[in-house]
């Protein structure tokens, strides 16, 4: 059943960067650009040094598009609709990105799906979920096709991103001073 749902469509609670927007200097803040500049950037070959891409509710797999783009429904684990909805997006979002030459040069992209899900799991609310997530490397300097055995967290992602933007470990925040690298899924050095 689809419930008219009064929630913008975009949610803060998928962009972590949004909750340090205090944090943010006025003089950087002119850096910061709205996703509406990303195609033309893209056209341009002028990429960011980096960016942060959070799909908006109808595309996160999450929830499922009904008739009106404003109306949503919980997806279902596994939900086929939401997880076209998503590939949709990434398909058409990502696709232009791995495709140009700026990023086949010197880009890495990395896709993290924040839900593993299990029907025969539950918390005891009904909902699902838990275990190993998703997480998709994009680089020419990825090796092709590797999987890890390694358990990696959020912090090593965030050191993986860090290292890629050249930061150097004093200046890296909270856990991902001491989290493992993930070079292992790497052909040479970033």
């Amino acid at each position: 059943m689809l419930l008219r749902d009064a929630r913008p469509l975009l949610a803060k609670r998928h962009n972590p960067l949004a909750y340090f927007e205090k944090d943010i200097p006025d003089s950087e803040k002119a850096n910061l650009a709205p996703f509406s500049q990303f195609a033309d950037d893209l056209a341009h070959q002028s990429l960011a040094n980096y960016s942060f891409f959070v799909p908006n509710l109808i595309h996160d797999a999450h929830d499922v598009k009904g008739a009106n783009d404003r109306d949503l429904g919980i997806a279902k684990c596994a939900d086929s609709t939401a997880l076209k909805q998503a590939d949709d997006w990434l398909r058409d979002t990502v696709g232009p990105l791995v495709q140009s030459t700026i990023f086949k040069e010197k880009g890495l992209l990395v896709i993290v799906f924040d839900e593993a899900c299990n029907e025969d799991e539950s918390d005891g609310s009904g909902h699902q979920g838990g275990g190993r997530v998703p997480m998709v490397l994009v680089s020419s300097r990825v090796k092709p096709g590797y999987r890890s055995v390694a358990l990696y967290h959020h912090e090593n992602t965030l050191r993986l991103m860090l290292e890629a933007l050249g930061l150097e470990s004093t200046n890296w925040p909270g856990a991902a001073k001491d989290a493992s690298s993930m070079a292992e899924f790497f052909t040479s050095s970033r």
